[in-house]
């Protein structure tokens, strides 16, 4: 089944994009006819909306495709407080959850001063604000001093006054949230110190509801179906993370046989080529027809991630601000 859809409301509001999806897939079938084989795939939200259609219709989807998807639902806008909570006590700012109201006008500004956010000089703060972030948002990989610059302006403007995104109140969660500063999985003095000053944010429980099909629904990781995943390595709209928690969750149900994570090196939200998504698109239908597992990313695999060279293979072309494109032509 093909297409693309748009859905009854507006918003992060994926559970609507899931019934309405659904729903799309009955009215094809009883206009037209029943497909013998049905793919669903999506970019984003729609990722997180594929997610969770993979999972609880499982006997009508054979295979699913997430692009730039927020596969670790709940926790991209941990994320986003995260990256605020943290840019306010580098800075020497009092934190504040949610955001005052003069967050952008008088909050903000001062962080960008102290970080040196606005000359592209960043202070001893500024790199500290950076290190934190990358390991944030997946840890030491290619394009991310690119990604920072390109994104952390973006970054300060989804820090809100309001954190429910629609759900029943604060639906952002720091309470397993770990400040790094380097690679190092022991925490130092300055990393503990960090920590301690960032107040603990605890969700509203009806917020973050982890069963059924609630406004902002959890993605299990269980899987039954082939899934291929496209993310960019420099995306921090819908960070890279996200499809590291998804393979976690996967490898914890014991199902990381129907999962394949690919990396593409790339700077900006959904930023796929033609080439890299039908390639992945070809490939996810050849496995579900044929058997044939399609290879993929060691995404979790830190040492893998952070080479130079890491998600070359399913890139298509270099990008023309990607270091390797001038020593490939060398």
């Amino acid at each position: 089944m093909g297409g693309a859809s748009s859905y009854s409301t507006n918003g992060y509001d994926v559970k609507q994009g899931v019934v309405d999806t659904h729903a799309l897939g009955k009215f094809f079938n009883g206009k037209i006819a029943n497909p013998k084989r049905t793919y669903v795939v999506g970019h984003s939200m729609g990722g997180h909306i594929t997610g969770v259609l993979i999972e609880q219709y499982r006997d009508v989807y054979d295979g699913a495709m997430p692009m730039c998807g927020v596969m670790g639902d709940n926790e991209l806008f941990d994320f986003f407080a995260d990256f605020n909570l943290a840019s306010q006590v580098l800075a020497g700012i009092e934190p504040q959850f949610p955001a005052p109201d003069n967050y952008q006008t008088h909050v903000v500004p001062k962080i960008k001063q102290t970080m040196g956010l606005n000359t592209g000089l960043l202070t001893a703060e500024g790199e500290m604000l950076q290190d934190l972030t990358m390991y944030l948002s997946g840890g030491e990989r290619p394009l991310f001093d690119l990604a920072f610059s390109s994104w952390n302006n973006f970054l300060f403007t989804l820090y809100r006054s309001d954190f429910s995104y629609g759900t029943p109140g604060n639906i952002s969660d720091n309470t397993d949230s770990v400040y790094q500063l380097d690679s190092n999985s022991e925490l130092s003095v300055e990393e503990m110190d960090l920590a301690e000053k960032i107040p603990e944010i605890t969700a509203d429980p009806q917020a973050r509801n982890k069963n059924g099909l609630s406004k902002i629904p959890r993605i299990s990781g269980e899987l039954h179906q082939p899934v291929l995943t496209l993310h960019t390595l420099g995306d921090l709209f819908v960070p890279f993370s996200m499809e590291q928690l998804y393979a976690e969750k996967v490898a914890a149900n014991g199902d990381s046989d129907l999962l394949v994570s690919r990396a593409v090196r790339a700077v900006g939200h959904c930023e796929f080529t033609p080439e890299e998504e039908t390639e992945g698109f070809a490939d996810l239908t050849d496995w579900v027809e044929n058997g044939i597992k399609p290879e993929g990313d060691a995404i979790l695999d830190p040492e893998v991630v952070s080479q130079d060279d890491f998600g070359i293979k399913f890139t298509n072309p270099i990008r023309m601000y990607d270091p390797l494109l001038s020593l490939k032509e060398e």
